[in-house]
């Protein structure tokens, strides 16, 4: 999601649309979108889908990426949800 193009559709300033999305939030756009996407691939390692479908199915452009993200928010690597 291009945060420009939000800001452009709400009739923002790219600055203001930021700033004011990091005061209501609490986060920047980037983090908050993060953070969907790994609750996402929760979801998705819970109902048993390999680490490998998790991560291109939530955007990741590949598991070691995806797999250090996820550890960092949760606290376990994407493989504990497996077992």
């Amino acid at each position: 999601i291009d945060v420009a193009a939000i800001a452009r559709e709400v009739c923002m300033s790219e600055f203001h649309f930021f700033r004011m999305f990091k005061q209501l939030e609490g986060t920047t756009p980037h983090q908050y979108m993060l953070r969907k996407r790994l609750q996402l691939a929760e979801e998705l390692l819970r109902c048993q889908y390999s680490v490998a479908d998790t991560a291109m199915a939530c955007g990741f452009t590949d598991i070691y990426s995806f797999s250090k993200s996820f550890k960092k928010q949760f606290g376990f690597p994407p493989s504990y949800l497996l077992k």
